[in-house]
């Protein structure tokens, strides 16, 4: 059975003070979760994720060369978890989705204005933006002029 979204999330918040915390195993089934969670959960499930990392970085339990790869580890996990909410049935990424969820993003402080996802979906959006159809024929409107009346 799966939890639900606040289930999972009052465990997280409930382990007990000085208790051990699986912290890799917390951020697995915050990932899970996220793979199916419906679109209103998602924010928690990303605030969930990003404590959790904080907690481990501020932790001091890493070493220089250990931190440097658990950042980009972060930041590349999270950056799948947004694109993951971007394909579509084809299996190509929407870059118009993409600069959604990374606005999103931005406005919930989890991402910083300049990232590079962001800066990419903000590009993608405009160069592969579906172009605007073309303008309706006015009506009357003939191109080469025949069928004018004269006279």
């Amino acid at each position: 059975m799966r939890m639900s979204t606040m289930e999972l999330l009052e465990r997280l918040s409930s382990a007990a003070a000085g208790a051990e915390f699986d912290w890799n195993a917390a951020r697995a089934e915050i990932v899970t979760a996220y793979r199916t969670a419906p679109e209103a959960d998602r924010g928690a499930l990303l605030e969930a994720y990003t404590a959790v990392m904080n907690m481990v970085e501020r932790s001091g339990s890493l070493g220089a060369k250990d931190l440097e790869l658990f950042q980009t580890s972060r930041r590349e996990e999270y950056n799948l978890m947004l694109i993951s909410e971007c394909v579509q049935p084809d299996g190509n990424i929407s870059p118009a989705v993409l600069k959604l969820v990374t606005d999103r993003e931005v406005s919930a402080r989890r991402m910083a204005p300049d990232d590079d996802l962001r800066q990419l979906a903000t590009a993608g959006a405009m160069v592969l933006a579906p172009p605007d159809p073309p303008p309706a024929p006015r009506r009357g409107f003939n191109l080469f002029g025949w069928g004018r009346r004269k006279g």
